[in-house]
């Protein structure tokens, strides 16, 4: 990364550190804030007008004002982003209309839908982001790999993910300029003039030496998910407006801007119309989703807003749910703590057209999209709530299920008390959760009567599971950590557990009400960690082909004890599953140089995929292509000169 990015980036984010933790002290932190009520579509309205909308703000101004009295800052900013962004399906072996070969597809969570990603491939080229560049790489034939070009970024624009459809390539990236002031002013409350909007970036690559940028598109906001179907985008971003500006001009738009090159460059507020409010609105944030037609360029995105939070996202191919979490942030010496509350937006979806069709706040709080789905008309959740360190509150966990008007129709409540949720998977009308404090509790639900889910079956065992891949209707692959429990030294204290190694579980649940682990894998000591322990798109699951690849960084156990383990090895890890053998190691693959003693950014693979008969393991370093039965090395081509 040139230093005049890295300087500019950490500039924009300490300034937005600052801002968002000024944000907490003046809301969060001293609002009482009450449950939003629930809202089907009938309850749901639009914004008629711009002084409407500056009257609900002004509102929220009041309030907090009421609320956080003199700790209010009068010369300070409010003005806060939110980041967020860090599946079965990985579509196996599926022929893509550009591609002459067989080839891998991202990880994702429904068939179908597409997912993001930093590493895509059509059967001929692997497209890689990495350190703000974009890679297009002739993948095939394998001994002839090359770099076909590099794409670079102006140094306000950072690119995070990207798509493929066709002969388009689709960069998806945070962009910084200088604020774009309501009615030329600003606010005195406006720590600094940036701007930040997500960008979407169409690429023609008919001809990949020379891909064509043929349309730009910007959202005003921080991004937050996308999903493709059909050969349509949407994309989700969320934007803190200056509502402060409105003490000192009340008739300020705060709309959110946008642009869409397909009809002209100019930068404009969403239309009035577009924009929600539920009853009682009490959040300052406005949650935007543009839907792009990439099949029809010159069709102008749709756009729709809503005033709330949404950072984690699931879609299915009839609506999009947006989930936030409100984590109550108590005053230092309050007798009593609340728990915390995660709102969920739901959205028709019809082609390009989105309706905000009902709002829902539960008590607890969501893990990630995992913990979210949908099955035949009813959305299924699950939910952590409470503290696991609390006794006068302990923690347990809920599953909430609804009926396609939003209304909740089934629950179960009181699972694994003291603990909370690790990682879920719904599989039909199956529902399988981790749980974990100091033993990870398999539990298996069965949600074939939406109005009274019930357990099955439990298991317990050591470790826990961050991800559960299925691998057929009979069973699940588990992918987390080993632990150690420790008694405690201090009389009455709780036992102390330690993570481990990284831990692989096969869980045959051919009989429902007694699941087990099958086969385990450990790999590795304290500190070895991998990116599919938080993001599922790392994956490489094929069970045609006996594959599962992840990358992993290695530490072993010594007894120094100085340090409590060494690195020992960077790369990914190419298993084989059976039902009937377990986990079979076929092959380390790395990029990493052996002499070194620790590990590199550039060396680390994080991606792997297949074309044909090949398997291609991806870094900021380098492009390795292997043979898929010996996986001996038969191609290369180098991307970042060390």
């Amino acid at each position: 990364m040139n230093r005049n990015r890295r300087t500019w980036l950490w500039i924009f984010g300490l300034i937005a550190t600052i801002a968002i933790f000024y944000y907490v002290l003046t809301i969060d932190v001293f609002s009482k804030k009450q449950p939003i009520s629930t809202a089907q579509k009938e309850n749901i309205d639009k914004v008629n007008s711009i002084e409407e909308m500056n009257k609900i703000f002004l509102e929220m101004i009041k309030n907090q004002k009421k609320q956080s009295g003199r700790i209010v800052m009068e010369d300070s900013a409010a003005n806060a982003e939110q980041s967020t962004e860090l599946t079965t399906n990985t579509s196996d072996h599926q022929m893509n209309s550009m591609s002459g070969k067989e080839h891998s597809e991202t990880n994702i969570q429904v068939s179908g839908i597409d997912e993001s990603d930093i590493v895509k491939t059509d059967g001929l080229y692997i497209y890689q982001l990495t350190d703000a560049t974009l890679n297009i790489i002739q993948a095939v034939p394998s001994s002839q790999m090359n770099v076909e070009k590099t794409i670079s970024f102006e140094n306000n624009v950072s690119p995070s993910q990207l798509f493929i459809y066709d002969n388009q390539l689709i960069v998806i990236a945070s962009k910084y300029e200088e604020a774009i002031h309501t009615n030329g002013k600003m606010s005195k409350r406006m720590m600094q003039e940036w701007y930040q909007a997500t960008a979407v970036l169409i690429y023609d690559i008919t001809n990949k030496s020379n891909p064509k940028l043929t349309r730009e598109l910007e959202i005003e906001g921080n991004y937050i998910s996308s999903r493709l179907m059909d050969g349509n985008i949407f994309v989700a971003s969320s934007h803190y407006p200056d509502i402060w500006i409105l003490e000192d001009e009340k008739s300020a738009d705060l709309r959110p801007r946008y642009k869409d090159s397909s009809v002209n460059n100019d930068i404009k507020p969403i239309p009035i119309e577009e924009i929600n409010i539920i009853p009682e609105p009490n959040e300052g944030n406005f949650t935007n989703i543009a839907a792009i037609d990439l099949n029809q360029p010159a069709r102008e995105m749709t756009l729709t807003s809503f005033l709330g939070s949404g950072n984690q996202m699931y879609m299915s191919a009839s609506n999009i749910y947006l989930a936030s979490v409100n984590y109550p942030i108590m005053p230092l010496f309050a007798k009593e703590k609340t728990n915390e509350t995660t709102t969920i937006y739901k959205l028709n979806i019809n082609e390009l057209e989105m309706e905000l069709a009902g709002v829902q706040e539960l008590e607890g709080r969501l893990l990630n999209q995992f913990s979210m789905d949908e099955y035949e008309g009813h959305f299924r959740v699950a939910m952590t709530k409470g503290d696991t360190r609390d006794s006068a509150r302990p923690s347990s966990n809920d599953l909430y299920i609804f009926n396609e008007q939003f209304e909740k129709v089934g629950e179960l409540t009181g699972l694994a008390r003291g603990e909370r949720i690790y990682s879920a998977r719904f599989m039909g009308d199956k529902v399988y959760i981790v749980t974990f404090k100091e033993t990870d509790p398999l539990f298996v639900i069965d949600a074939s009567k939406p109005k009274s889910p019930r357990v099955l079956g439990e298991l317990k065992i050591p470790g826990f599971s961050n991800y559960l891949h299925p691998y057929d209707e009979n069973h699940l692959i588990g992918f987390g950590y080993d632990t150690q429990v420790t008694v405690s030294k201090e009389p009455g204290a709780p036992p102390i557990v330690t993570t481990e190694g990284v831990k692989l579980s096969l869980f045959d649940v051919s009989d429902l009400s007694n699941p087990k682990e099958k086969y385990t894998e450990i790999i590795g000591g304290r500190g070895t960690y991998s990116e599919l322990n938080y993001d599922h798109k790392a994956l490489l699951f094929d069970k045609s082909k006996e594959l599962f690849a992840f990358p992993i960084s290695v530490y072993e156990e010594t007894k120094n004890v100085q340090d409590s383990s060494t690195f020992a090895f960077q790369g990914a890890l190419i298993y084989g599953v059976d039902v009937n053998e377990g986990f079979q190691l076929k092959s380390r693959i790395t990029h990493h140089n052996n002499g070194s003693g620790y590990e590199n950014w550039e060396d680390s693979i994080n991606r792997t995929l297949y074309i044909g008969d090949q398997l291609y393991a991806v870094s900021p370093a380098k492009v390795t292509a292997h043979n898929l039965n010996t996986f001996n090395k038969v191609g290369e081509v180098e991307l970042f000169k060390k």
